[in-house]
């Protein structure tokens, strides 16, 4: 039991270090995998891993701990429809169909945004 609640404070302990570590004014930008994103590689794998190494939080579970740390939150959203190793192809793809994606599925894009700035 320990080690859980250990697990569920991991995120609120960085965040508040990140705080610390930031002048007041100071601006923490957070870019990670979007949770519902479909094509995330690690969910195809067959192999056996550690559910807390592979997990991905929503965008509100992201956010949490940085509320928790005293930031606030000047922007959360999600973006990014292009794979960051994708080909010239895929790139001009990808750009072409963003607008419309967003509009229709902004929350399946690949990447999580969450701006945070401590207070001044």
């Amino acid at each position: 039991m320990g080690n859980q609640r250990r697990a569920r404070e991991k995120p609120t302990n960085c965040a508040r270090d990140i705080y610390w570590l930031l002048r007041p004014g100071g601006v923490c930008i957070n870019i990670d995998m979007n949770h519902p994103f479909q094509v995330f590689r690690s969910r195809f794998s067959f192999a056996k891993r550690d559910p807390e190494e592979t997990y991905l939080p929503t965008l509100a579970e992201y956010v949490g701990p940085f509320e928790l740390a005293g930031f606030e939150i000047n922007e959360i959203r999600n973006s990014c429809w292009a794979p960051h190793s994708a080909g010239r192809a895929l790139t001009a793809a990808a750009c072409l169909a963003a607008p419309f994606l967003n509009l229709v599925a902004r929350e399946r894009a690949m990447q999580s945004l969450v701006v945070a700035r401590r207070p001044s």
